[in-house]
């Protein structure tokens, strides 16, 4: 059995922010830097040359489908998602281990660069990072023809993840996630659960919605009538327990 430790980075218009469904969805994402190793062999590399991005990788999805094989990315969510839109390949839950997961799971910060500093006294991440992620992975896309030394400096961050990624996994305990089945297949149906997503009747939801802000309005109005026009609107919860002399307005005041 091998491990495969992962990291992409990746473009998108839509910020992350918005969730990782409109980030995939969105028109411009792609993946544009992909590192990769094998059990304890070389970081691999795969970048774009242009603002293009990388449509697939062939010796990836190959190791991948072997079932033999186990991914191992950080928040892997977004890397299995990420090969999913940008590759169509399909990874499944049952041979994913999630380092993020892992870390939390033994009261460790479930952040990558945080986690390395808590278990490395060497761990540093790249000064212009932001600077970097903020050129290459967000509009107007930089064309790293542009400024060669800076891509390479992108690259070389993702792989320097991918490093970390699996120092971080091998230096943690393994005794909850992943050694015990329990907490794998909890992982699994989780991810599973969040992939097939609940189904809702859009238009009952959207006239909600439009319910609710014509009622605020409403009531809106005649509380500003009733407070003189001292209370103009009921989010000033504040201002309004001092109008009625409350020291608060919660459920038990």
């Amino acid at each position: 059995m091998a491990f495969v430790f992962l990291d992409f980075e990746t473009r998108s218009s839509t910020p992350i922010e918005h969730g990782l469904t409109q980030y995939f969805g969105d028109k411009d994402f792609g993946i544009i830097v992909s590192c990769y190793a094998v059990n304890d062999g070389p970081v691999i590399k795969s970048a774009a040359n242009s603002t293009d991005i990388l449509r697939t990788q062939p010796e990836l999805i190959e190791l991948l489908r072997d079932p033999d094989n186990t991914l191992v990315a950080h928040n892997a969510e977004f890397e299995v998602k990420a090969m999913k839109e940008g590759y169509g390949y399909e990874h499944p839950w049952s041979r994913t281990i999630c380092t993020a997961a892992q870390a939390r799971a033994h009261n460790l910060p479930g952040n990558l660069d945080m986690l390395a500093k808590a278990l490395f006294t060497d761990a540093a991440k790249p000064a212009n990072a932001k600077a970097l992620i903020k050129r290459y992975a967000c509009p107007p896309f930089e064309d790293p023809a542009l400024d060669p030394v800076a891509w390479s400096q992108f690259v070389e961050y993702c792989a320097n993840d991918v490093e970390l990624l699996r120092r971080s996994f091998k230096a943690m305990p393994f005794l909850n996630y992943p050694m015990l089945k329990s907490d794998r297949e909890a992982f699994a149906a989780i991810r599973r659960i969040n992939d097939r997503g609940i189904k809702i009747d859009r238009e009952l939801a959207e006239y909600g919605c439009k319910l609710a802000a014509e009622t605020r309005d409403s009531v809106n109005q005649v509380l500003c009538k009733l407070t003189a026009g001292r209370i103009q609107t009921v989010s000033q919860t504040a201002a309004l327990a001092k109008l009625l002399d409350m020291g608060s307005l919660s459920a038990e005041a």
